[in-house]
């Protein structure tokens, strides 16, 4: 299968997509396929082309499968928020 065929979407292989809201920021979500479009066309009134929304994908966090020694290495540090999330390391406290 060439990638162009690989590409190719069915009729009932394509999302439904739709403006929402979330917490006052714009979002597109879509419901029922499986399938979104890697670009958007976005047309005013008249059918001409005003802008391009590209979608790339979110790249998912990857499970940590690590042994730690102590309650100190279990410790996440979140510098968005300038604070440690111990969640981690109590439960390592509770469960040896």
């Amino acid at each position: 299968m060439s990638e162009n065929e690989a590409q190719q979407t069915t009729p009932n292989q394509a999302a439904t997509l739709s403006l929402a809201y979330s917490q006052d920021q714009p979002a597109i979500e879509f419901a029922q396929g499986s399938a979104i479009p890697t670009t958007i066309p976005v047309v005013d009134g008249d059918g001409r082309v005003v802008a391009v929304y590209r979608a790339e994908a979110v790249p998912q966090p990857q499970a940590q499968s690590r042994s730690f020694t102590t309650a100190d290495h279990a410790a996440i540090y979140a510098p968005e928020h300038g604070l440690f999330d111990v969640s981690y390391a109590s439960a390592w406290t509770l469960g040896r």
